[in-house]
């Protein structure tokens, strides 16, 4: 019967499928990435994916969003980003 009570206040609730972690990707990036972070919004990494997938090189990234570089190609090695076709970086 307590089982059916949880269920039963969890569907009333809306919390039946549980909610992720607040704590981001972000949050483990070192102090000088977390500002560089913030200009891809709210989901960085995915941003970031979406840029790479695109055919978007570091320079042409950074350039875009006016953050270093160098910054882009942490970014990618840290959050394991490769491009599909790498003959296209810089």
């Amino acid at each position: 019967m307590d089982l059916e009570n949880n269920l039963a206040q969890k569907l009333s609730t809306g919390h039946v499928i549980p909610k992720i972690p607040n704590a981001s990707r972000t949050s483990m990036l070192p102090n000088f990435l977390k500002e560089h972070a913030l200009a891809f919004g709210p989901r960085p990494k995915k941003c970031l994916e979406a840029f790479v997938d695109l055919g978007l090189s570091d320079k042409e990234i950074a350039g875009y969003f006016n953050i270093p570089q160098s910054c882009v190609s942490k970014f990618c090695l840290i959050w394991n980003i490769t491009q599909l076709n790498p003959q296209n970086s810089n």
